[in-house]
């Protein structure tokens, strides 16, 4: 990581698990299996299915299962507002994240990693969090 020679900020946060398209392949199995009335054997597949369901759903509803998540803030300073600063900026910053992104997998490689630029919805919803986290949920 000496290759990027600004200062970084790190934002390391405990957030609650999202369960929604975990539990969303639960209901499309359920679905099928509906649709799958030829076999009556399933009605205990679906009743199992079913309680998967409702399960993960409680858990999601509790906040009661959290990871820790670790953020990497990477910035460049604008001299000027103007469009060809806006793009001097965003083609440094490009190759910034790359440098970074290369530097963290390799310093990582014997871990589980997943190293990925936040979108603005995941950036917004990170911001609330921050700030009123109860909230945030609203946003997410």
């Amino acid at each position: 990581m000496s290759q990027v020679h600004d200062q970084l900020q790190t934002i390391s946060m405990t957030v609650p698990v999202d369960f929604r398209s975990y539990n969303l392949g639960w209901k499309k199995r359920y679905l099928n299996e509906l649709e799958n009335k030829d076999n009556p054997g399933n009605e205990y597949k679906r009743t199992l299915i079913t309680s998967y369901i409702d399960h993960f759903q409680g858990i999601r509803m509790k906040d009661e299962m959290s990871t820790k998540q670790h953020f990497v803030v990477i910035r460049e300073k604008m001299n000027k507002r103007t469009f060809q600063d806006l793009e001097r900026a965003e083609t440094t910053l490009t190759k910034k994240v790359e440098e970074m992104t290369n530097s963290l997998r390799s310093t990582f490689e014997s871990y589980d990693i997943t190293i990925r630029k936040l979108s603005e919805k995941n950036t917004l919803s990170l911001l609330y969090r921050s700030f009123d986290f109860e909230m945030s949920k609203l946003y997410g």
